[in-house]
């Protein structure tokens, strides 16, 4: 016989919240480094002559990672706080709920903005409402989630196919930055409603966690990839690059063990 759900007002073992705090530190930190210069790029620049020229550029952390680095670290940061502050599954899906609704409300500003971290020309504007609503949605659902005192899973099914439709179709014009934004929001909350319990629920925002920090750490390279920055780094590594590297390391093995143990599993040792 299966063991029967844990309610949304049965709070969650205490646990070890050292690993959640270590996490919150190592973030406070990669910010700090983030916004730090990098090493030289060399840049080519437009000008009237055919042979390119190019001139050397210390990017910060943030120009060289973009809109991905960007929404994925804002990610990250409501994920860790969610992981250390709810305690009921509803308290899980109320933190998902907020973190999402930061990453579109992010998105819909570079895109209304037309940053050039989003490539796409005039259209990227017509993205922005696409973005907007899907804030407003995962808004609607935190709203209800704190103050009906019930979890309300149809606006979370609502929003969850809206993002996927809004993925399918952003990927369809080759709009791969957006795209996967709209993916990652319509994801989230599809899986969290597929648990119903709170070890469950911490196991799912710790892979979701693990991923989104997997991905920031590839962010400078998807930048790359995606809307261009320049040609390979020149020159050695300078300390701002080399700790955002290690921290973002530190942060996916807090995630790892996350994973692989629960914050209940953690208390009792095994």
């Amino acid at each position: 016989m299966n063991a029967p759900a844990v309610p949304d007002s049965a709070p969650a073992p205490a646990g070890t919240e050292g690993r959640a705090r270590v996490r919150l530190f190592a973030l406070a930190v990669l910010v700090a480094c983030w916004v730090l210069p990098w090493p030289q790029m060399e840049i080519e620049v437009q000008q009237g002559s055919a042979e390119p020229t190019y001139d050397y550029a210390a990017l910060t952390g943030a120009e060289r990672t973009g809109a991905i680095g960007a929404l994925s670290l804002l990610a990250i940061w409501g994920l860790a706080a969610t992981a250390l502050a709810a305690r009921t599954h509803r308290g899980l899906r109320l933190g998902t709920a907020l973190t999402e609704a930061g990453v579109a409300l992010g998105a819909t500003v570079l895109l209304l903005l037309e940053h050039p971290w989003i490539p796409g020309g005039e259209i990227r504007e017509a993205w922005g409402a696409i973005f907007g609503p899907l804030a407003l949605l995962a808004l609607l659902e935190a709203g209800t989630l704190a103050f009906a005192g019930r979890a309300h899973r149809v606006v979370a099914v609502i929003r969850a196919g809206a993002a996927l439709f809004a993925a399918g179709c952003l990927a369809v014009s080759l709009a791969w930055v957006p795209a996967g934004v709209a993916l990652w929001l319509a994801l989230s909350p599809l899986l969290l409603l597929k648990v119903t319990r709170v070890r469950g629920g911490r196991r799912l925002i710790e892979g979701l966690l693990l991923v989104t920090t997997i991905v920031h750490g590839f962010s400078f390279r998807l930048h790359d990839m995606f809307v261009g920055v320049g040609v390979p780094t020149t020159g050695s590594l300078n300390l701002p690059f080399a700790a955002w590297g290690v921290l973002t390391a530190v942060i996916t093995v807090t995630a790892l063990d996350g994973l692989m143990r629960p914050e209940d599993d953690a208390a009792a040792g095994v």
